[in-house]
């Protein structure tokens, strides 16, 4: 009979190992899906505001503004290319996001190259937004 008291005993320890296991892995799994979502809605973010610059500068005649964005650890280049549908990609460690700004000269950006990038530093890139006099488009310049 005192065998049977120490199965049960030691059932219910594993069995309590087992939930503080799996109540562990649970939680690790939601911390970490908690900060991709953070650094989505920074990738996000970069896209509008870099785009609200772009716009203030558009409405104005002529203008010359030094911008900085904060971006992500994993964001490792931004990178503009001339493609009409996605002319700004972010690239990343593991892949890359891209994205469309209205009111870029992509032409003047990138000269006779296919593709221009700006390094990340400390999680953060500067561009010199330009626009002269009589031109519609933006160029910038890192």
């Amino acid at each position: 009979m005192e065998k049977r008291g120490q199965m049960k005993m030691s059932f219910g320890m594993i069995f309590s190992i087992f939930l503080i296991i799996a109540f562990l892995a649970f939680a690790f799994f939601g911390i970490k899906k908690f900060l991709n979502f953070q650094q989505d809605i920074q990738i996000k973010q970069f896209y509008e505001n870099m785009q609200t610059e772009l716009d203030r500068m558009y409405k104005s005649t002529q203008g010359s503004k030094q911008v900085s964005f904060n971006l992500p650890k994993k964001v490792e280049k931004v990178c503009f290319q001339n493609n009409p549908t996605n002319n700004i990609y972010l690239d990343f460690t593991r892949g890359f996001d891209e994205g469309n700004l209205k009111y870029l000269n992509t032409e003047k950006i990138l000269g006779s190259m296919t593709e221009v990038c700006a390094t990340v530093k400390d999680q953060k890139v500067t561009f010199l937004f330009e626009k002269n006099y009589g031109e519609d488009l933006i160029t910038i310049k890192f």
